[in-house]
């Protein structure tokens, strides 16, 4: 069985995205360091290079990155990230390290 290579988090963030063959717009559903899962409508062909702009809580502008879609079912796809620019991975990276600190808080608090 495939195991995941980072740690993945359930997340309801709106996102857009783009690619040579149109534009589509829905939630990520879960992310990692290194892509995500999509809820959307519409069509996406596997393969497909994306540049997705993510919505993360409490920022005005949302998160510029690149990607590829890597997986489709139904409404849902998989996106693995290509970072091109450096500051826009270091502001995802700052929201996925605060996520796992709280989740690891959240822990301790139960147990």
């Amino acid at each position: 069985m495939h195991q995941p290579r980072s740690s993945r988090f359930a997340v309801q963030l709106p996102i857009s995205f783009s690619g040579i063959h149109g534009a589509g717009s829905g939630f990520v559903c879960e992310l990692s360091e290194t892509g995500c899962s999509v809820t959307c409508e519409g069509d996406v062909d596997v393969g497909l290079s994306v540049v997705m702009h993510i919505q993360l809580p409490g920022e005005n502008v949302p998160v510029k990155a690149e990607g590829s879609i890597r997986w489709t079912n139904g409404m849902a796809l998989g996106v693995e990230f290509h970072w091109h620019r450096l500051e826009e991975k270091k502001r995802f990276l700052h929201f996925l390290d605060a996520r796992a600190r709280a989740a690891e808080n959240h822990i301790r608090r139960a147990s």
